[in-house]
């Protein structure tokens, strides 16, 4: 065979051949985002458009049932969803498998341009996204203070949201908690009335008067000099002196309305209930930090704990700042776990080749093409755009014994042409040749039964391809291993003549005595059929009992894991308000502090995650104690927290 000739007869080039993707794939190494899950491009989108003051009814005829009529004629949709709450209308386009979400995402942003002019002036510019399933908090940070909730949620707006989102990777930073500041303009119904003030025209002659607008520019000699009219607002004073045309004339604003800056009406909050310290902190901001796509969240977290102490330096007094939640401890826990049990496998089946090969030569060969392999895995999983996550990571643990496999069949083949007389280079030479083409065929009926994996166009086959794919990566470089590093270092290192010693000899007896037992065993059942017969009957009732038993341990799509977090989603009845929703939430976190495997925490009044808004509605995110601190896993926990909320009054709970 060329390939194993050439690495026999030219070891510096193959040598340096191999070092390349080694070196490559150390680079990945480094390079590679850390994530749970792979990324998946589920054919979702999401429009969300924001009118402020608008009902459930006027948002529904006035801009949903506007746009959803302007999506009909995108190809390819398989269904739409559409939730139209107070100030805002978010619809969901689900299209189908097939298409391709970016010209999805295109397509819808071209249709909403097209209506833009149909829909109400008042309305902020919608927002057309796609769908990512690991865009999700993974890192929640607590504000708080001596402070009112406007001074809190404008040092959060201000200043820390552009701090951390200068932090590479960070896709987005979100604030829940404290107030935004409103300037409140308050006219009596007997002023409107006695001077005819038209309310629309008095919000939009103070909305025209709070710009600044470009003027032009003029020319002095050889300098030109642009010209900016200034009319923003920068005091309360320069609001109360606006000319307010009235009936009677021109008047100052002063003179008709009350002027206060005060704050908007509070629809959402956050609380902090630290269980372990029992207490609970009302006046807060919830600061959440989410990942971009190519963003690795264990390097993010690591550079936010960095500048965590510089942030605080930089606060107001009586302000502190704490890392509350970091998703980011159990992905590289994780991750690490998994890298141990695939070193553990490596070193476990260099040890069983050990004890059949019981030399230390071979079983080094044979065990250098399992890392060889493993690392160059990484350079094609980074040119393929993919992560160190669950799901590649288990296929490369799936991969470790075949990697090997295909080195012990050509080292045990040139093994045996040194038993003929042959040196260890011929041998190497006419061993790799002899059984490259079975080698290849073994390789690629492992190949065959991950690439239709890696090609299924539904969802789960965008969850498995990198499993898939990361399997072929490591299984094809496996076989350029086998035929280049294997016979090149068994033409170097393999002693000539035999290489029998004691423990050899024993093992091999033993091994023998193994294998006279089963050929007769093997005889006896082969020189029957009444015993043919039966062995067969067996095998196919133990098949059928098999089948017979998936109803039993059941279907799921995703495995339960203890991630040391529970959620916990609170509806209450249409009409409820904040406050009531309040009252309910501190009867629930006053259960919760009763169990102490809970460490934290955070809940969010008015809103039940991201479609779901409104002042009755809550959600928790509820953090455990370590695992080696509690009896119960996450799910016993769940399930015990569920019956202990079950007799709260007009309350729909989730957990």
């Amino acid at each position: 065979m060329i390939l194993s000739d050439l690495s026999v007869k030219r070891p510096v080039l193959i040598s340096m051949v191999v070092l390349v993707f080694v070196v490559f794939g150390v680079l990945a190494w480094f390079a590679l985002p850390l994530n749970l899950m792979p990324e998946v491009n589920l054919p979702f989108i999401v429009i969300q458009t924001v009118y402020p003051g608008a009902g459930p009814s006027t948002v529904e005829t006035q801009v949903t049932k506007k746009i959803e009529d302007a999506l009909a004629t995108v190809s390819l949709v398989d269904y739409t969803q559409s939730y139209s709450l107070d100030n805002a209308s978010i619809i969901m386009v689900a299209f189908k498998m097939k298409k391709n979400v970016d010209i999805a995402n295109q397509e819808v942003k071209d249709k909403i341009d097209a209506i833009q002019r149909d829909l109400p002036d008042a309305i902020e510019k919608p927002i057309v996204m796609k769908l990512n399933m690991n865009a999700v908090p993974f890192m929640d940070i607590i504000l708080s203070g001596n402070m009112d909730g406007r001074e809190l949620y404008e040092l959060a707006d201000t200043k820390l949201k552009d701090r951390f989102g200068q932090i590479a990777g960070v896709g987005e930073v979100s604030i829940t908690g404290g107030a935004k500041r409103q300037i409140e303009v308050t006219l009596k119904d007997r002023i409107v009335h006695e001077n005819r003030i038209s309310m629309p025209q008095l919000l939009q002659l103070l909305a025209a008067q709070n710009i600044d607008m470009p003027a032009g520019n003029f020319k002095r000699g050889s300098q030109e000099y642009s010209v900016r009219l200034k009319g923003q607002y920068t005091s309360l004073d320069k609001i109360a002196d606006a000319d307010i045309p009235t009936a009677y004339g021109m008047k100052k604003l002063r003179d008709l309305a009350e002027i206060t800056d005060g704050a908007e009406e509070v629809r959402s909050r956050a609380i902090y209930h630290n269980v372990e310290a029992k207490s609970i902190h009302d006046n807060i901001v919830r600061i959440s930090l989410t990942n971009a796509p190519d963003g690795n969240v264990v390097n993010i977290a690591k550079e936010v704990r960095q500048m965590m102490d510089e942030i605080k330096a930089d606060l107001p007094a009586g302000a502190s700042l704490d890392i509350v939640r970091d998703d980011s401890d159990f992905i590289r826990g994780t991750v690490d776990d998994t890298f141990s049990n695939i070193l553990l496998g490596i070193l476990f089946t260099a040890l069983v080749l050990l004890i059949f090969l019981h030399d230390w030569r071979s079983t080094l060969i044979v065990g250098l093409s399992m890392p060889i392999s493993i690392i160059a895995t990484f350079m094609f999983m980074q040119i393929a755009g993919y992560s160190f996550n669950l799901l590649t990571l288990i296929g490369i643990s799936c991969s470790v014994g075949v990697l090997v496999s295909n080195s012990v069949v050509v080292i045990e083949n040139i093994f045996r042409y040194k038993e003929l007389g042959k040196n260890r280079r011929d041998a190497a030479m006419q061993g790799t040749s002899e059984i490259a083409l079975a080698v290849m065929a073994s390789t690629l009926t492992n190949i065959v039964v991950f690439i239709p994996i890696a090609s299924m166009t539904t969802l789960v086959g965008q969850f498995f391809r990198e499993f898939a794919l990361t399997v072929t990566f490591a299984t094809i470089f496996s076989l350029v291993t086998s035929f280049t590093v294997t016979p090149m270092l068994a033409s170097r290192i393999l002693k000539e003549g035999s290489t029998q010693n004691r423990f050899g000899i024993k093992f091999d007896k033993l091994f023998d005595r193994f294998s006279a037992w089963y050929k007769r065993f093997l005889g006896r059942v082969l020189s029957s059929k009444k015993r043919s017969r039966g062995i067969i009957i067996i095998t196919v009732a133990v098949l059928v009992v098999s089948f017979a038993l998936i109803p039993v341990v059941g279907l799921e799509f995703m495995p339960e894991m203890d991630q040391g977090a529970m959620s916990l989603k609170v509806e209450l009845p249409q009409g409820s308000n904040l406050d009531q929703t309040a009252s309910t939430l501190q009867t629930i976190h006053e259960r919760l502090g009763k169990h102490p495997e809970i460490s934290h925490v955070i809940t969010n009044l008015g809103s039940a995650g991201y479609v779901d808004t409104g002042t009755n509605l809550a959600s928790s995110s509820i953090k455990l104690v370590e695992p080696n601190r509690r009896k119960l896993n996450s799910k016993q926990l769940a399930d015990r927290v569920t019956r202990e909320l079950a007799d709260i009054p007009n309350a729909r709970i989730k957990v």
